[in-house]
């Protein structure tokens, strides 16, 4: 496909001339910029998701094809390459998408205990969740955070497994404790 013509009609060229730009639109890449600290989750073969506003219900799968061996010293990120099959051509080059790098545990990987960003609370610069103490009484227990992906945040220490841990109205609580 020709996606830029940069001659006229009529117009000399020569043979350093670039006349045409030509693509095949049917497998494009798209370019994302990941942070050094997630750079350790993030390996050639992994699976992403693309989505687009311009088709909002549909959503592209593809692959991490490339990730650059080096970190930009400005913005502390590297360059991670996804491709993916375009056959129906719906999207288009130079086109605004969200990419989510699913994330594959790897061989010895701990299990780790994580809860929604929005049960977490912050009180005078330190970080809570509400957890179930008994039926329908609920506690203010601190946390350790660790790394967070997507909407979901590794809890280091603070809850154990089988906690009930308050997800919404979080808020609410942490407004009636501080009364």
């Amino acid at each position: 496909t020709v996606t830029r013509r940069s001659i006229t009609l009529g117009q000399a060229v020569e043979a350093a001339t670039d006349a045409f730009h030509v693509a095949d639109l049917r497998r494009l890449w798209v370019n994302l910029d990941v942070f050094e600290k997630d750079l350790a989750q993030v390996h050639v073969g992994q699976q992403a998701v693309i989505r687009t506003e311009s088709h909002p219900d549909e959503t592209f799968p593809s692959r991490v094809a490339w990730i650059e061996p080096r970190i930009d010293a400005t913005t502390r990120t590297a360059s991670v390459r996804i491709e993916f099959e375009n056959r129906e051509r719906k999207l288009r080059p130079g086109q605004f998408v969200t990419a989510h790098v699913r994330g594959e545990p790897r061989s010895g990987t701990p299990e780790v205990i994580a809860v929604p960003r929005k049960a977490l609370v912050t009180v005078e610069g330190r970080t809570f969740v509400f957890v179930e103490e008994s039926d329908g009484h609920y506690g203010r227990r601190p946390v350790e955070v660790g790394r967070s992906g997507g909407e979901l945040v590794e809890i280091r220490a603070g809850v154990e497994p089988g906690d009930r841990v308050v997800t919404d109205g979080a808020f609410l609580l942490k407004s009636e404790s501080l009364r």
